[in-house]
C-alpha cells in the first residue's frame, strides 16, 4: 500500500508534522490550511496554500505558540485520505488507499470538513469537535463545567479572533470506551455561538491523544480508531 511518512511530535502543547524540514501544526479543527512559503509537498503532490488563515500568518502563529512554525494543515488537506498518527514511532503516515486498522471505532459527523464526535460528560452525551489544533478542550455548558475541580486561568488564541483568557476545570469525559481527564475552558461568547450553530457543545483538544499509541483518522469513512 503506497504510504508517505513524516515526522510527528507533541511540543508546546501542540501537534506537529515535519515536512521538508519544516514544522506544520496538524489541525483537524480548521477547515482551511496555510503555509509559508505557499508551496508544500504532501502525499506526493505539490500543494499551493494561502499565506494566511483568516488573517493569521505563520509568523503570528509562531508567536502565539512560542516556537517557529511554517504553517497549519487543516481538513482541506488532511481529509484527502486516511492518516495514521503513530505516536510510538513519532510518524505521521498518509495513505493513498483505505487504511485497514482494527480497533474501537469512534464515528464522527463532518461539519465543514471538521469531525464532530459524541462524548459523555456527567452521564450525558454532547457533541464535541475533535480538534487536534486545540491545546486545551472547551465545553460551553458552563453550569456542568463548574461542577468539576477548578484549575485556574489559562490564555489561548483562535484564528481570526486572537488571544483570550478562560477559567479552566478538570473535566472528566468519555469518548467511546476511553475515559479522559481534560483541562477544559469556555470559549468567548462569539466563538461559542459558532459552536452552537453546528449543534456542538464543545471542543476536544489534543490532550485526548496523550497516552494513545496510534490514532487512525479516516475522513472518507467518517471514523476514528484510537489504540
Amino acid at each position: 500500500m503506497p504510504v508517505h511518512e513524516y515526522g510527528l511530535s507533541f511540543e508546546m502543547g501542540h501537534l506537529f508534522a515535519e515536512i521538508g524540514g519544516k514544522k506544520f501544526v496538524l489541525d483537524t479543527g480548521s477547515p482551511m490550511s496555510m503555509a509559508v512559503p505557499p508551496a508544500l509537498a504532501f502525499r506526493g503532490r505539490d500543494l499551493r496554500l494561502p499565506g494566511n488563515l483568516m488573517g493569521l500568518t505563520a509568523g503570528q502563529l509562531s508567536g502565539f505558540i512560542g516556537m517557529e512554525v511554517h504553517g497549519l494543515l487543516g481538513t482541506d488537506v488532511l481529509n484527502e485520505g486516511d492518516l495514521l498518527f503513530d505516536f510510538e514511532r513519532g510518524k505521521l503516515a498518509a495513505f493513498d488507499a483505505p487504511l485497514p486498522v482494527e480497533g474501537e471505532v469512534v464515528p464522527f459527523r463532518p461539519v465543514m470538513g471538521v469531525p464532530l464526535v459524541e462524548a459523555v460528560v456527567d452521564g450525558q452525551a454532547y457533541g464535541f469537535f475533535f480538534d487536534t489544533g486545540a491545546r486545551i478542550s472547551y465545553f460551553q455548558e458552563e453550569e456542568v463545567l463548574a461542577g468539576f475541580p477548578r484549575i485556574g486561568a489559562d490564555e489561548d488564541f483562535y484564528p481570526g479572533f486572537g488571544r483570550f483568557s478562560t477559567d479552566t476545570y478538570r473535566l472528566e469525559a468519555r469518548l467511546g470506551s476511553r475515559s479522559f481527564s481534560l483541562v477544559t475552558g469556555t470559549l468567548p461568547a462569539m466563538l461559542g455561538l459558532s459552536l452552537g450553530m453546528a449543534d456542538a457543545e464543545g471542543i476536544l483538544g489534543n490532550e485526548v491523544l496523550q497516552g494513545v499509541r496510534r490514532l487512525a483518522y479516516m475522513p472518507g469513512r467518517n471514523r476514528l480508531v484510537l489504540e
